[in-house]
């Protein structure tokens, strides 16, 4: 699971009888949701996995290597769509969020917001995997090796047959696994999904300074 945690607070430059006037709602019992918020957070993890995306998206090199395809072609739908999993609207059990009434005696904070990827239900959605029947393994967790990486021993990948052979015998029709050797792919990193939460907090900030007349006041461990 990956997750950032953050508090927010009343801008202090903004107008003092705006400022009691919100402070004084939560104190009369805003509910612990913040439920008038969440549409903003939504927004601002969608928004931040649009513009992430790309570190989701393997090349066609890497698709052909990872065995992306069916039939002699690489599947789209899967390369260039499994990263839409992440966002928040999907309501896919990937990415989650909560926003809380927090408060802290003597300062200006008044809730929580915490965003959470789990990337086991990301590495495990439709459009992550594989289904390979006719294999040993049944299906390959495709996303899961592009992120994490993967070595195989005693396969390696060849992108050098004859095309004809490989329009016939390769999912992708750029390639296949041929026995002997040993195969080493390099993932991406787990950092991805952190840059991802990170720039959802940065979007959150910006959107609660637009709108809510709120800034992000730091982030928590």
């Amino acid at each position: 699971m990956v997750n950032v945690k953050f508090q927010f607070s009343i801008n202090q430059s903004v107008a003092k009888a705006i400022l009691n006037r919100i402070i004084s709602r939560v104190k009369r019992g805003a509910r612990n949701n913040f439920a008038d918020l969440r549409p903003l957070v939504e927004e601002a993890i969608d928004e931040a996995v649009e513009k992430r995306k790309g570190g989701f998206i393997p090349t066609d090199g890497e698709a052909e290597e990872l065995g992306i395809g069916d039939g002699g072609s690489i599947d789209r739908g899967k390369t260039n769509l499994a990263w839409t999993a992440l966002k928040a609207s999907e309501r896919a059990g990937v990415t989650r969020f909560s926003v809380r009434k927090k408060g802290a005696e003597g300062t200006d904070i008044i809730g929580e917001i915490k965003i959470s990827i789990d990337e086991s239900a990301f590495y495990t959605a439709p459009r992550s995997i594989v289904d390979t029947p006719d294999s040993d393994i049944g299906q390959i967790p495709w996303m899961q090796w592009f992120i994490e990486g993967k070595t195989i021993q005693g396969d390696t990948f060849t992108n050098q047959a004859p095309r004809d052979v490989l329009q016939r015998v390769s999912r992708t029709g750029g390639g296949i696994m041929i026995f002997g050797g040993l195969w080493q792919f390099t993932g991406k990193g787990r950092q991805t999904f952190t840059r991802l939460v990170d720039e959802a907090r940065l979007i959150t900030n910006r959107k609660l300074k637009s709108r809510a007349a709120a800034r992000i006041l730091r982030r928590l461990r």
